[in-house]
């Protein structure tokens, strides 16, 4: 029940982040930039997270297109959290999205 919770919450987050491209980039929901956000959001979504560089490699985005991403899902009220890899690279991750328990 709680994972099916976090993901009613992840959808509302991501239709969040729909609506914010439509309304500042003219982007429809069918459009594939909205499949490249669900791949980024399922790459930070891992326990593992994701490092800037293999985001923009696996998307085909530059660093900066990358971190503008993450301000985007801040701005849509995503905490994304910062770490550093045993490599010393930066490693990103989504918190966990709170859900009340269903009564």
């Amino acid at each position: 029940m709680r994972e099916a919770l976090h993901r009613i919450g992840h959808l509302q987050q991501l239709l969040t982040l729909r609506r914010f491209q439509r309304q500042h980039f003219g982007e429809t929901e069918t459009d594939p930039a909205c499949v490249v956000v669900a791949r980024a959001l399922g790459m930070l979504e891992r326990p593992e997270g994701a490092s800037v560089a293999e985001i923009g490699q696996r998307l085909g985005w530059l660093p900066h297109t990358v971190r503008a991403a993450f301000t985007g899902l801040r701005h849509a009220g995503r905490e994304v959290t910062r770490s550093k890899a045993a490599t010393g690279q930066s490693v990103y991750r989504l918190a966990l999205v709170e859900t009340a328990p269903h009564q």
